[in-house]
């Protein structure tokens, strides 16, 4: 009986121990046939049978209900098996027709980034009228597109099946970008047209009785070469968005210098970095919007002048714009990429309802310290003058990285003895390389800037740069509360000896200075009033209305010859101030001077050859023939056609 018991649930040992019962036998065999006899009416080993009975009825009945549920089990399974399979070749069956559809039906098929999620999103355009929205429009849209920037009502697509003809026409303040064109108007869509809905939707559109496509082919059969049917891609798609955009006026095209237009290496990096980071730039201003941030975000590239480098390649940043004030900061592509996934993070907690989405100013993705340093422009001073040992006084244009003029600096360097004295006028030298070994000390004045922008009226603004080899960035003070500061710097560098590095330095290389302020934290109180899309549109109209220029090696190269021009004409007039005194003296003399005092005003405080004497009279009489010839011409003498800013 224990042993039943214990075999309860396990139909295994049941059918074990019934197989034992029913296997008969006589009285134990341990006992040697001497065990004591079954009661009366009872089973073996004293179970009543009809318990037994009642047992192997129970097993009995476990095991068939055991075989039928493995039955059904296969059975489900063999027609789980079959509805797949009927399933499957419905679906295959269904690609086919849709296949086959595409091919003469028009259809918006989608772009993505991953060619496996390309053309995995088809919307027919059968003749008639399709409304392309949001999940908030009533009634609900024939096309549903959710995300960034699309609207209940974002525009309206019309099938005209007597012309074959299909339009396209934005709502109000829609985002659309037509073969990367913003739309803002009814347009004719043609085959393979690109549409950018909002900041994410990619779609191409093919249209098989389009009347260009139909010309198209038939101009091809006609010259005998097969049709081009390549799709679009999404790089070649994303590049034309990057291209109309102005960001990108170089291709594979042929200059107008007649010059191979190839992309190089660094264009090639330049635009993958700007493919890269242009939707991501599309989708922070986006956010902005709808969480009404009142910032705008842009690329810009700064090129390696512009960053006070001779060579190198242009890098992308990203500007962020308070629109409130004007106020504008740039980022390096790693902080902004940084900064652009915590935007997605307020967002969705945003769009999820979370009370508590909207942070602290101090972590807020879309803020920065006003009181932060930026970097207003800079001025590039090169050094001919300096590799002559003759002052240089120049009002330079502060310009920011897009070459646009931000004011203007007031820069003097003056070479001087090395306790700050002036030199001698007739202290220089007529070949930089008669500085090599020599001492050369000289003092740099920055005397003050002039018509920096307003937003830096209640801030501060200050000047860094750093000479040749320094170590260490020499600072001016920190001028507070107003846009014409005078900063009344000055300090002396001495190089001790000169070597040929430091001439080639000073005859080649440009000092960079550097202009940095902090901008004020005012608001426009107009500005509070409006939302983010207006602000954002205001902005746009300003920069169209605005001429953009831009720094280039071009211009660069053009002030350096600026400067070439302007140090021979000051040696010039060294010289010829020379010349003057050495005419006085005769003259006073009245031929009793002695040749040690006419070879002393030849030589200078550091001249050991007599042969500085010629290259003087060289120079005069050159720059007397050059007047000469001008007044023949009828020119003016003394012309400034060419001046340095």
């Amino acid at each position: 009986m224990a042993q039943l018991k214990a075999a309860q649930g396990d139909p295994k040992a049941l059918a074990a121990i019934m197989a034992a019962q029913s296997g008969g036998g006589g009285a134990g065999e341990d006992d040697g046939g001497q065990g004591e006899a079954p009661k009366a009416g009872g089973g073996k080993d004293g179970i009543p049978e009809e318990e037994v009975e009642e047992m192997k009825k129970q097993m009995e009945e476990r095991l068939k209900r055991n075989q039928e549920e493995m039955d059904q089990m296969k059975k489900s399974w063999e027609q789980r098996l079959k509805e797949e399979h009927k399933a499957s070749e419905s679906k295959e069956s269904e690609m086919k027709k849709e296949h086959e559809m595409k091919k003469t039906t028009s259809h918006l098929w989608n772009l993505n980034e991953d060619p496996q999620l390309t053309n995995m999103i088809v919307h027919f355009l059968k003749p008639g009228n399709y409304r392309i929205g949001n999940r908030k429009a009533t009634p609900a849209p024939d096309i549903l597109l959710n995300g960034l920037s699309i609207q209940a009502e974002h525009c309206k697509v019309e099938h005209d099946g007597k012309s074959n003809k299909i339009f396209v026409m934005p709502g109000n303040n829609a985002k659309i970008l037509l073969n990367g064109v913003n739309l803002v108007e009814k347009r004719e869509l043609h085959h393979d047209d690109r549409i950018m809905f909002g900041n994410n939707h990619l779609f191409v559109l093919h249209h098989p009785k389009d009347a260009d496509l139909i010309k198209k082919k038939a101009e091809a059969k006609k010259k005998g070469v097969p049709y081009d049917e390549s799709p679009p891609s999404f790089e070649k798609a994303q590049e034309e968005i990057a291209q109309n955009s102005g960001l990108l006026n170089f291709g594979d095209v042929t200059k107008a210098d007649g010059t191979d237009g190839k992309k190089s290496k660094e264009e090639i990096l330049l635009q993958e970095d700007l493919l890269k980071l242009l939707p991501m730039i599309n989708e922070a201003n986006a956010m902005s919007e709808e969480l009404d941030k009142k910032v705008s975000f842009e690329p810009v590239l700064v090129s390696p002048q512009a960053r006070g480098e001779k060579d190198g390649r242009t890098i992308v940043h990203v500007k962020m714009k308070d629109l409130t004030n004007g106020n504008e900061w740039v980022w390096d592509k790693n902080k902004f990429i940084n900064r652009k996934y915590i935007m997605q993070e307020m967002y969705q907690n945003f769009t999820d309802g979370d009370p508590d989405w909207q942070v602290p100013k101090e972590k807020d993705p879309f803020w920065e310290a006003p009181d932060s340093e930026v970097l207003i422009g800079s001025v590039h001073l090169y050094l001919q003058s300096l590799a002559y040992k003759i002052e240089l006084d120049e009002n330079l244009a502060i310009t920011d990285y897009k070459g646009n003029e931000q004011g203007h600096l007031q820069v003097k360097i003056l070479p001087c003895e090395k306790n700050g004295n002036e030199c001698d006028e007739d202290d220089f030298v007529e070949d930089p390389k008669e500085l090599i070994g020599q001492s050369l000390h000289c003092k740099v004045h920055i005397t003050g800037a002039r018509g920096l922008p307003k937003k830096f009226a209640k801030g501060e603004s200050f000047c860094k740069y750093k000479l040749y080899m320094e170590e260490k960035e020499a600072e001016t003070s920190k001028v507070k509360n107003t846009i014409n500061p005078d900063y009344k710097h000055a300090k002396i560098f001495s190089f001790s000896p000169v070597t040929k590095l430091f001439v080639d330095y000073m005859q080649n290389s440009p000092l960079v200075i550097d202009i940095w302020g902090k901008q004020s934290a005012e608001v426009d109180p107009r500005a509070q009033n409006k939302s983010t899309r207006q602000l954002m549109n205001q902005d746009q109209n300003v920069r169209n209305r605005t001429n953009q220029s831009s720094s280039s090696k071009a211009e660069e190269e053009r002030y350096k010859m600026l400067c070439d021009i302007s140090t021979y004409k000051r040696r010039a007039e060294r010289m010829a101030g020379k010349m003057n005194r050495i005419q006085k003296l005769l003259e006073s003399s009245k031929g009793q001077i002695k040749t040690s005092d006419l070879e002393a005003i030849m030589k200078g405080p550091d001249r050991t050859e007599m042969q500085r004497f010629h290259a003087a009279a060289d120079v005069v009489l050159h720059g007397e023939k050059l007047k000469h010839d001008k007044a023949k011409k009828g020119d003016t003498p003394g012309s400034k056609a060419c001046t340095i800013q």
